[in-house]
């Protein structure tokens, strides 16, 4: 998990912080709110030049892993106090626990032929929703993915918005 601070305290920089650990309980890892959530209008600078830097941060990096459940358990205790609104640009399955998914989809038994039935393979993200509905926090998904992605078990969340290109 990568936490980004964008508060004016950085001088118009941003700073990372990274969390390599979080299979058994991420929600016992909360950083700092400080800096990880802000307004645009005290911090576009800040946000512009993070926006700008973040391609050329990540270009050689090969990590492909996706922490979703995980990322949006730790944005809910984030929100928590306050509600607000979550945006997830996902461009893989989530892989990675909690809420990990199946990466092949659900044949039915039958390898090699189309599936019978696609339905949802987890109640994480639903549960999930349920959560953040009842602290009013909304999510938009953003599905950028090429492959397979479980849009079955995800369209459970209660996802304000949701979008595949």
């Amino acid at each position: 998990m990568h936490y980004y601070d964008l508060s004016d305290r950085q001088n118009g920089t941003f700073r990372i912080m990274i969390a390599p650990d979080l299979d058994n309980k991420p929600e016992d890892f909360l950083p700092m709110p400080d800096g990880l959530m802000v307004t645009l209008r005290e911090c576009r600078s800040t946000v512009e030049t993070f926006l700008n830097e973040l391609p050329k941060i990540y270009e050689d990096n090969h990590e492909t892993d996706s922490a979703l459940g995980s990322a949006l358990q730790i944005a809910g205790k984030l929100l928590g106090q306050t509600g607000g609104r979550v945006t997830v640009i996902q461009t893989r399955i989530p892989n990675l626990n909690p809420g990990a998914l199946n990466e092949s989809m659900n044949t039915g038994g039958n390898t090699g032929k189309e599936p019978t039935t696609i339905g949802p393979t987890s109640d994480y993200y639903k549960k999930l929703s349920l959560d953040y509905a009842s602290i009013q926090i909304a999510c938009d998904l953003f599905l950028l993915n090429s492959h397979y992605i479980d849009l079955a078990t995800l369209s459970r969340w209660n996802f304000d918005r949701i979008e595949l290109y």
